[in-house]
């Protein structure tokens, strides 16, 4: 809370948190581990949801006598092929997701674009854009020019922090982790307090 209003986590357990001093309609109030107050939208698929999308192109890939693809084309993807997908993969694929309906989704395949990189990408945008979503739900013109970015997901490809900068219009605050993990950080940071 000392270095942002806003947290981005993006891990297994993925959720935006902000302060605001306005209570959104809807939306989670929790207590921080400062005991302050913030906003939180919690369950956004990230981490299952990816691995679920992964297991089913990569089980295509190995029929086909190849090996796993998904996670290499997705660490080495860059801001700019990321920003210029389109949102149209549906992440909600477990029911205590965010914004679970009937299950996740693809859409826009049309013949001339659909192919591996295309997907993937799209897979990638439409996942950063859950978080710009979120933090609209909290507070559409959150006054905060910085985010804190955390989580495994959000050191796993060097497109994650761009991408999000360009989306949220914000710069991204980072802070040096002391054991590798954010968790591990948080709970050590807490027994110090």
């Amino acid at each position: 809370p000392e270095s942002a209003s806003i947290l981005i986590n993006l891990g297994t357990g993925s959720q935006v948190l902000a302060s605001s001093p306005d209570i959104a309609e809807n939306v989670e109030i929790r207590s921080c581990a400062l005991g302050e107050q913030v906003h939180a939208v919690t369950h956004i698929p990230s981490g299952r949801a990816l691995n679920t999308f992964a297991g089913f192109i990569d089980d295509c890939v190995r029929l086909g006598g190849g090996d796993p693809v998904f996670w290499k084309m997705f660490s080495d993807l860059n801001a700019e092929e990321v920003l210029n997908a389109e949102v149209c993969v549906d992440l909600n694929v477990f029911d205590a997701a965010w914004q679970f309906s009937s299950g996740g989704s693809i859409t826009r395949i049309t013949e001339n674009t659909f192919d591996l990189k295309w997907l993937i990408c799209s897979i990638a945008k439409s996942w950063l854009a859950q978080y710009v979503e979120a933090l609209a739900t909290i507070m559409p013109a959150h006054p905060s020019p910085v985010f804190l970015l955390g989580g495994g997901l959000s050191r796993r490809a060097f497109f994650v922090r761009p991408a999000l900068e360009s989306m949220l219009n914000r710069k991204c605050v980072c802070t040096p982790l002391r054991t590798g993990e954010d968790t591990l950080d948080g709970l050590l940071k807490l027994a110090e307090n």
